[in-house]
């Protein structure tokens, strides 16, 4: 019995010191990449850092993808590819037509299990469920950038007034804030560093878009340059128009308010208040006459 307890006690001393000389290896190697990883651009992604689902599937998707690019419209692969790039996925167009393929093969399976007539339409439906996601998130997106664009106007305003350019000012509020609409503004100052002039960037990041509130406010910038306006006046008075409609906006919700909350006020809420006001009066009532 003790020779065997100290047979364990020497395996465990053991793997103790292999643990630790192997965390120390370790921890050199993880400091040691983490010194590289400083000095590597932000954009480049490593291995581990890929999900490990997308590293499994990759090879598939390659693979698949293009015998669907080949079968499917290329109106609708265009239209694929520009609801991706308004979205911001996170995903390419061939692991998107991947999904969609893998979708359709399980609704197809899923229709077989069950044997019903009724639902041959399933796997179709499934088919193009990414792109009803696709678009909410578009619709998301828009809403937020719709949101944010008052404040973010306002915020330039003042920073052009105390005497920055218009691209410094832009350069920096994306420093400082995050969202779609400063990612939007980051990618024309970089097409604007590119060499593209700044009504070129400034049309192509209002067609990415799609915001009617952002285009008047790029095609004000635009002509206010032309007909030569301060910049600063055309700011502020875009920032008090923003705001103008932002205040309707907020009315008109607030005016469909009762009628959207009429539904459920009637279907779910005075049911059980007639339940609870008037069930004990019917029971007392059915008794009654009942004897």
């Amino acid at each position: 019995m003790i020779e065997w307890l100290f047979i364990i006690a020497v395996g465990i001393s053991v793997c103790g010191l292999l643990y630790s000389v192997l965390e120390q290896v370790m921890t050199r190697k993880r400091r040691l990449a983490r010194r590289i990883r400083q000095h590597l651009p932000k954009d480049i992604k490593r291995l581990e850092d890929i999900p490990l689902l997308t590293r499994l599937t990759k090879p598939m998707t390659a693979a698949i993808s293009p015998l669907l690019e080949h079968i499917l419209p290329h109106r609708y692969k265009d239209l694929l590819a520009v609801r991706l790039s308004k979205s911001e996925a996170a995903m390419s167009m061939q692991e998107l037509l991947f999904l969609k393929l893998l979708l359709l093969f399980a609704a197809a399976f899923f229709l077989y299990m069950i044997e019903s007539p009724f639902l041959y339409i399933v796997p179709l439906l499934v088919f193009f469920l990414p792109d009803i996601h696709l678009r909410r998130q578009i619709t998301k997106r828009q809403m937020d950038i719709l949101y944010e664009l008052p404040y973010m106007i306002d915020i330039l305003g003042v920073i052009v007034e105390s005497g920055v350019a218009f691209d410094n000012a832009i350069t920096k509020i994306c420093a400082r804030k995050k969202g779609p609409l400063y990612a939007e503004f980051s990618q024309y100052l970089h097409e604007v560093r590119m060499g593209r002039s700044r009504d070129e960037a400034l049309l192509a990041m209002s067609e990415r878009v799609q915001l009617q509130d952002l285009k008047t406010f790029v095609q004000a910038i635009i002509q206010g340059e032309r007909m030569g306006v301060g910049i600063l006046n055309t700011i502020r008075m875009q920032a008090r128009q923003l705001r103008r409609k932002r205040r309707q906006r907020l009315q008109e919700q607030a005016m469909k308010l009762p009628v959207k909350i009429l539904f459920p006020i009637v279907f779910f809420i005075f049911p059980p208040l007639f339940i609870v006001i008037l069930g004990p009066g019917l029971i007392r009532l059915m008794e009654v006459f009942l004897q």
